[in-house]
């Protein structure tokens, strides 16, 4: 069964008139007009609706969407082609050509039939679907570098109050490790102490983080999602981001507990209690 995915403007009647020709449109274009299987259609490919012809609605499908076409939000309606044909008027035409092939096919083998494809001089241009891709997402991909620029300031900011954060907390302890040096705690153990103060603390600004970082990630997408009436998620939490960042808190927090530890342990005791 051949089927074409058009997503020009066509000009869009709902009707109660019986249908002559199946269509099958998105769930984002059915939720915005309010269809359901077995509404009809009176479809026209210009304003003035000649030869427009009435189409019963078989199917709606649901797929994983585009991000351009999100924020475009034009409707999608999938059509036999040759009912498709006799309604634009053109016949023996094509405007793209999908080959799909066999799952599993490495990347080599698609760009050596791109390679013959193009080879044969027919007047057409040939894509691999990664360089299809790559040539439609470069706004996005500016937009990801520079989110990921804006993450990873944030995060060095944060890096960098944490150890102050850290540095300041430990040595309001400079009493309590005096004393304990006193009544005979030795260094390693003090300094094993305030390590495990330290990783505490990184540990649960860590988990704060991700807490506060899931809330928003949730409001963003509550938001929007209804917004554009799709079910893409326009932010996430990745595996790899919490990685980076509560890596880089622990260390940061580590090293602040370590220089902190060394500094407070070179005082004499009797100093440290103020004496």
């Amino acid at each position: 069964m051949k089927i074409l995915v058009i997503l020009l403007a066509l000009i869009v009647t709902i009707t109660a008139a019986p249908a002559t020709d199946n269509v099958a449109v998105s769930l984002r274009t059915a939720q915005r007009w309010g269809l359901r299987v077995g509404d009809v259609l009176e479809i026209g490919a210009d304003p003035s609706m000649a030869g427009a012809r009435r189409f019963r609605v078989a199917a709606i499908w649901t797929s994983r969407e585009h991000p351009a076409d999100v924020a475009r939000g034009d409707p999608q309606i999938r059509f036999h082609l040759p009912a498709l044909e006799g309604l634009l008027g053109r016949r023996e035409t094509a405007d793209r050509v999908v080959v799909r092939l066999r799952e599993g096919t490495s990347e080599d083998t698609a760009t050596k039939i791109r390679d013959d494809l193009r080879a044969l001089g027919a007047g057409f241009d040939v894509y691999t679907a990664r360089e299809l891709v790559e040539h439609t997402s470069q706004t996005f991909v500016v937009i990801s570098r520079f989110h990921r620029a804006i993450g990873l300031i944030t995060i060095l900011a944060s890096g960098i109050f944490l150890v102050t954060i850290m540095a300041l907390r430990l040595s309001e302890m400079r009493r309590e490790i005096g004393a304990l040096r006193l009544i005979g705690v030795s260094r390693a153990t003090i300094g094993a102490t305030v390590m495990l103060v330290a990783g505490a603390v990184a540990v649960a600004g860590c988990l704060v983080g991700i807490g506060l970082g899931a809330a928003m990630i949730w409001a963003i997408n509550a938001y929007y999602q209804p917004l554009f009436g799709t079910t893409l998620r326009f932010a996430v939490l990745e595996i790899g981001t919490l990685t980076f960042a509560g890596g880089l808190a622990m260390l940061l927090s580590l090293a602040a507990g370590a220089a902190v530890a060394v500094r407070v342990l070179r005082q004499p005791p009797l100093e440290q209690v103020g004496r």
